[in-house]
């Protein structure tokens, strides 16, 4: 069964994940699979996170040191390749 979850719900989440520890666990993504899912036929696009999600996240009570974990530290880590994780 598919279910949708709103951009209220994700970002209550991530803050609870956050104030449990674990904001360096979480990555985000702009769920984008189809064309529909592009800016140019209506919907967030690629820079949906930047653009309206991390600010909506702040209105919520996102901090710096959070939206920057989100949005630099963890998908840095997570692309960096090491020795160890190949």
């Amino acid at each position: 069964m598919y279910s949708e979850v709103d951009d209220q719900d994700v970002a209550a989440a991530v803050l609870a994940l956050a104030g449990r520890g674990h904001a360096g666990s979480v990555l985000l993504s702009p769920a984008v699979s189809r064309k529909s899912d592009l800016k140019g036929f209506g919907s967030g696009g690629y820079g949906f996170v930047a653009e309206q999600f991390v600010p909506f996240l702040r209105f919520q009570g996102a901090d710096d040191a959070l939206a920057d974990a989100l949005t630099v530290g963890n998908p840095r880590r997570w692309l960096t390749l090491t020795e160890e994780h190949g």
